[in-house]
Formats: structure tokens, C-alpha cells, sequence
């Protein structure tokens, strides 16, 4: 888990938290994960776990295309890179996307590894708004 500066919203078996290190730049949207407190390794593992995930990673999408953060959201179950590593943790990304970016219409870049991607990660301002907005949603 990151620092608590970086926590959306929280409960006892998840944390939303904005990307401290996205992995998009802002011209392409935001970067938010989705993680969970269990230990649990895959979807498989615990698909009920999962099923909860996947809603509350809507319900947030829906806050961000709410709060005119993005103009779509692409919700991405990517547990690869922990199993490269013997450590697999199950964690959903959210890319929020914006018309304006450069991918815009087609697949979103991606690096490859775990960075650090040189990207700027949400303000301050954007993460009290979102904040408020999924406590009401949450």
C-alpha cells in the first residue's frame, strides 16, 4: 500500500488509491488502482472478492466520467507483473481517458516493468474532489 496522501477510499478488505507513479501521462487521463487487503493472489482465488472489486472499480469509473475527469474509463485487471515476481497480488487499474489524447480511439500505451514512468500523478484539488465523490457513492 502506498502512503495514506494517496488513499481515495477504503474499507476493511479494500483501497482505492491514486497512482503515485501513473503509468500514463495526464495528456492521456489519470491512473487510479484498485487494491485489496486480503493477501489474495488472483480473481480465481476468491471470485466473490473479485466481483466486489469489479463493482466498486465501476462505481469509481462512473465518479471520474462524473467529475468530467475522463470521457471513458478503462477497468484493467493486470496481475502479471507481482508473478514475475513469485508475488502475485490481484489489483484492478483504472485508466481514466480523455478525448484529447494522443491514443484517443485506439488501445492505451502502456510501459512495460513497474517504472518509475516520469508521469504526474493526480493533484492535491483532484484528490479531495474525487474523495468527496466517492464517499457519497461508495
Amino acid at each position: 500500500m502506498s502512503d495514506e496522501r494517496w488513499v481515495l477510499w477504503e474499507d476493511r478488505e479494500l483501497s482505492l488509491q491514486a497512482a503515485f507513479n501513473p503509468a500514463i501521462p495526464r495528456t492521456e487521463g489519470c491512473h487510479i488502482v484498485l487494491l485489496q487487503k486480503q493477501g489474495v493472489s488472483s480473481p480465481w482465488q476468491n471470485p466473490g472478492l473479485y466481483a466486489r472489486m469489479s463493482r466498486v472499480a465501476a462505481e469509481a469509473s462512473g465518479v471520474l466520467l462524473g467529475l468530467k475527469m475522463a470521457d471513458w474509463v478503462n477497468i484493467q485487471y493486470n496481475g502479471n507483473i507481482g508473478a514475475a515476481k513469485g508475488n502475485p497480488n490481484l489489483h484492478v487499474h483504472l485508466f481514466g481517458r480523455l478525448k484529447t489524447s494522443p491514443s484517443w480511439g485506439g488501445p492505451l500505451p502502456l510501459p512495460m516493468g513497474e517504472g518509475p514512468f516520469g508521469n504526474d500523478p493526480l493533484t492535491g484539488g483532484e484528490i479531495k474532489r474525487l474523495r468527496s465523490a466517492l464517499e457519497s457513492r461508495l
